[in-house]
């Protein structure tokens, strides 16, 4: 037969939760999602880190995981892009020097 069931993926978030909190110099704090974002995002599981330098430097760092076939939305969903006008290039081409009548 060539349809097989499967059962549900089991979700081990361990590996993001022991993301490293120092990198160098570099020491983070856990930033809570709104509860608001977390139903949006609808992730298996979300860490947000706030990575701080001595010199006064931050990275925000997000990273939801979607592991389960309940799917999920993610924070950026690029729009597609609007296709060209048939026979139309999708080339830039150079625009042509602009010549001014003489005595201008």
């Amino acid at each position: 037969m060539w349809l097989q069931l499967r059962p549900s993926l089991a979700v081990d978030p361990s590996p993001l939760a022991s993301l490293p909190t120092t990198i160098g110099a570099w020491h983070a704090r856990d930033v809570p999602l709104e509860d608001s974002v977390e139903q949006e995002l609808r992730a298996d599981f979300n860490v947000q880190r706030v990575y701080a330098h001595p010199s006064g430097d931050t990275i925000v760092l997000y990273v939801g995981y979607y592991g389960t076939e309940r799917g999920g939305r993610p924070e950026h969903v690029p729009t597609p892009a609007t296709p060209a006008p048939a026979g139309a290039s999708s080339r830039p081409t150079p625009s042509s020097p602009t010549r001014r009548p003489a005595g201008a």
